[in-house]
C-alpha cells in the first residue's frame, strides 16, 4: 500500500502549540529537593496555559483539518484528479487508549515497538481512501498526482544540510493552498521572526534534564530499573530508546520480516522493560517531581522572554 504523507510544516504553529503540552512530560527548578505541591499534569503547564494551549487542542485541530481536506479534494478536482478527503479517526483511537490505564497498556504492548513492524489488524488500521487510486495510476501519473497535492520536491539547492527547507504555501501544491486557505498564515509573516522563540523553548528539554532535582530523581529511577534487573539505564527516555534500538534490530530495514517466535521474543522482553520502568517511576514519584521542575522553568521562562512569548501569541491568534 503507498503510504501518502504530506511534506513541510503542515500546521506547524498548532503543533507547536500542542508539543508544549507534550514538553511538560518530557522533563520536569534547581533545588534538588524540589517536589510538587500537590498532583499536576501536563494540562497544568505555565508555558501552555500562557499561550492558551487547552488540552483538547488536537480536537480544533481535527475539526479544522476537515475543513483542509475538503479544499484539497476541491483543488485536486480542478487539476484533473481524484482525491477523497482523509478523516482523522484520532477520537477512537484516543478512546481506545484511555480505556486502559498506563500499567494495563504496557502489558499488552511495552511501548509498542516491538509490533511497529507487523501488519496492523485492520479493525484498528486507518486505511488510505486515496492509496488504491493512486495505485491504479500509472508512474508517471502517480508522480504528478503527489506534485499536484504537496507540490514539486525541493531540489537539492532548496535543500539545507539538515534536510530542511524553507516552506511557502504557494509552493506546495494543493496542500499548502488548502492550508493557506482555511488556516491562513499560521507563523503570522512568515515566522522567521520567532524562530530564536522556538529554539529557545526546545532548548528547555535540555536545561530540564540537567537541572539537578531532575538528575537525582533520574538517578533514584536508574538505581530501580538496576534492582529489577536493567542495568544501566540513565532515565526513562534511555529505556525508551533501549526498546527502540531493540526494535532496529528486530525488524532491520523491513525488507525480511522476523519470524513469529522473534516477535513473540522481543514483546516479551520489551513488555518486561516497559512495566519496570513504570514501576520505577511510580516508587519515585518520577512524573511529579519531573513536572515540578519543568513548571518551574517555564515560570522562568515567561518571565525572560514575556515580550517574545505575546508577539508570538499574537501572531497565531492572528493566523488562526
Amino acid at each position: 500500500m503507498i503510504r501518502i504523507e504530506p511534506r513541510g510544516p503542515r500546521s506547524f504553529a498548532i503543533l507547536a502549540f500542542a508539543g508544549l503540552l507534550a514538553l511538560a512530560g518530557c522533563a520536569s527548578s534547581g533545588d534538588g529537593d524540589a517536589a510538587p505541591a500537590g498532583d499536576v499534569t501536563y494540562e497544568d503547564s505555565p508555558l501552555a496555559q500562557y499561550l492558551g494551549v487547552e488540552a483538547d487542542a488536537y480536537d480544533e485541530y481535527a475539526a479544522q483539518e476537515a475543513d483542509v481536506q475538503e479544499a484539497i479534494a476541491a483543488c485536486m478536482a480542478e487539476e484533473g484528479f481524484e482525491y477523497v478527503p482523509v478523516v482523522l479517526e484520532a477520537e477512537d483511537m484516543q478512546a481506545d487508549v484511555e480505556a486502559m490505564d498506563a500499567e494495563e497498556w504496557a502489558a499488552q504492548h511495552g511501548y509498542g515497538v516491538a509490533s511497529g513492524g507487523e501488519p496492523i489488524d485492520d479493525a484498528t488500521m486507518q486505511e488510505d481512501p486515496n492509496a488504491a487510486y493512486v495505485e491504479s495510476l500509472s508512474v508517471g501519473e502517480q508522480e504528478a498526482w503527489s506534485e499536484t497535492l504537496y507540490g514539486p520536491v525541493p531540489s537539492e539547492d532548496e535543500l539545507a544540510e539538515d534536510g530542511a527547507y524553507a516552506y511557502d504555501w504557494q509552493d506546495a501544491g494543493c496542500q499548502g493552498a488548502a492550508d493557506h486557505e482555511i488556516r491562513g498564515d499560521m507563523l503570522g509573516g512568515g515566522g522567521e521572526e520567532h524562530e530564536p522563540l522556538l529554539e529557545a523553548m526546545a532548548a528547555l528539554y535540555d536545561e530540564a534534564a540537567s537541572d539537578p532535582a531532575m538528575v537525582a530523581v533520574d538517578a533514584e529511577w536508574s538505581e530501580c530499573m538496576a534492582d529489577a534487573g536493567h542495568q544501566d539505564l540513565a532515565s526513562p527516555q534511555a529505556a525508551y530508546e533501549r526498546a527502540m534500538e531493540a526494535g532496529d534490530a528486530l525488524w532491520g530495514d523491513g525488507t525480511t520480516a522476523p519470524s513469529d517466535d522473534a516477535v513473540a521474543d522481543a514483546r516479551d522482553d520489551e513488555v518486561e522493560l516497559a512495566l519496570a520502568d513504570l514501576g520505577c517511576q511510580d516508587e519515585t514519584d518520577h512524573e511529579q517531581r519531573r513536572l515540578a521542575v519543568q513548571f518551574a522553568l517555564e515560570d522562568q521562562f515567561i518571565e525572560d522572554h514575556r515580550e517574545e512569548l505575546e508577539a508570538y501569541r499574537a501572531s497565531f491568534e492572528q493566523g488562526s
